[in-house]
């Protein structure tokens, strides 16, 4: 099923689920299952997918601004380049994501599980990342200025972005 959201561009195929807009035209996938749904380069800016199961979900270059996402289970999803400025990841299940190359500044990570989860040269200035759980995570050349970071953690190997 193709989906007539508020993408502006880009790809959007969620199978068999259910997404709906609201009259304000925010995305509406609370809970809802969208494993491997492809939004490639999607507007899901301030969508409403707490709880929403996204595993293996394609989520490149898409524009999650303002977003809620928390508890969400998005594991081994794939959104490198993608906007997460601002959105609600607090509690998301993100083990083995690849989130290299997004901007996660202002984003809250509280309690998020980003084992092996790839950071690569990704912004996360203002990010709140506490409580997050962050063991084999690649965070090579990510931008943590201003990031409140977990207890402990060890960021001199990390490069600031230029």
């Amino acid at each position: 099923m193709l989906l007539a959201l508020v993408l502006t561009f880009g790809t959007a195929y969620a199978g068999d689920s259910d997404v709906k807009t609201s009259e304000s035209e925010h995305v509406q996938g609370q809970g809802q299952h969208l494993e491997q749904a492809f939004f490639n380069s999607a507007d899901l800016a301030g969508a409403n997918l707490r709880h929403a199961r996204l595993t293996d979900a394609h989520l490149n270059s898409a524009n999650l601004d303002s977003a809620d996402l928390a508890n969400a289970d998005m594991r081994r999803v794939d959104a490198r380049y993608a906007d997460l400025t601002n959105t609600n990841l607090s509690g998301a299940d993100l083990k083995a994501a690849d989130l290299s190359f997004s901007d996660l500044s202002g984003a809250d990570l509280r309690g998020a599980d980003l084992r092996g989860t790839y950071l690569v040269g990704a912004k996360l200035n203002g990010a709140d990342l506490r409580g997050a759980t962050l063991g084999l995570t690649n965070l090579v050349g990510a931008d943590v200025r201003g990031a409140q970071l977990p207890e402990g953690l060890d960021v001199a190997f990390i490069h600031h972005w230029p």
